[in-house]
């Protein structure tokens, strides 16, 4: 048995849960939602989520939101640590492959300029 953590409910499993949850909650956002969405807004803020990072979004969305209903599911813990990390870990190494290039560039000498030569 499952039980709401906010309106005391009990359900047969887990699924039940998130459909009662869905149906009776739908506007709830617990701590870890919440916190997601913060790191969203923040790697937004330093221009490090596109487009192509829209699925990997839902995904933590999604798992945040089941985390909240049912804190207690171990293999959902490490799924979210693992998608947490892909999304920082990907941008983070978008960054680095920027600044390697960056590098490669300005550590030539500007055509013509013999004082830096």
């Amino acid at each position: 048995m499952k039980r709401c953590l906010i309106c005391g409910k009990d359900c047969k499993s887990g699924a039940g849960l998130a459909a009662h949850h869905r149906r009776a909650h739908p506007d709830f956002r617990g701590k870890n939602r919440r916190a997601i969405e913060g790191m969203i807004a923040e790697m937004e803020r330093q221009e490090r989520i596109n487009v192509l990072d829209c699925a990997r979004l839902q995904v933590l969305r999604s798992l945040a939101d089941q985390l909240d209903i049912d804190p207690s599911n171990a293999q959902m813990w490490k799924t979210y640590n693992e998608a947490i990390e892909a999304l920082v870990v990907t941008n983070d190494d978008d960054d680095d492959a920027f600044t390697k290039l960056l590098e490669a560039v300005n550590s030539r000498a500007p055509v013509g300029d013999k004082t830096q030569t």
